[in-house]
């Protein structure tokens, strides 16, 4: 009963849904994905991100280095910094706004 139900379940599954992303959030998730290829600066993120978080939830500290990595992130080259603007104007529940949020999340998951 059990290899019926997986025969059965699995295949759907490994469909699911598929939304494709707008071509401007799929050149974003690109220019996010390459960070880690230059290991200066994406040392650099993953330092301002661990400084985030020991800044905690609010107040004068974290917009502090909130304006330090967006700085950052600026510097970064075209690419990067219009991810990066693109991602605070996308509404966080749109199929975009997912997208690009996970292709964050993937590159905050890199640093060590």
């Amino acid at each position: 009963m059990n290899r019926l139900l997986a025969l059965v379940v699995v295949p759907f599954l490994a469909v699911g849904p598929v939304h494709a992303a707008s071509p401007k959030v799929e050149a974003a998730i690109q220019a996010v994905s390459k960070i880690p290829a230059d290991t200066a600066k994406f040392q650099g993120y993953c330092a301002l991100l661990t400084e985030l978080d020991a800044a905690g939830e609010e107040g004068p500290k974290v917009d502090e280095v909130q304006n330090k990595l967006s700085d950052f992130m600026q510097s970064m080259g075209p690419d990067v910094a219009a991810a990066w603007a693109l991602y605070d104007e996308l509404e966080p529940e749109s199929e975009d706004g997912k997208a690009l949020a996970a292709a964050f999340e993937a590159l905050d998951e890199k640093c060590p």
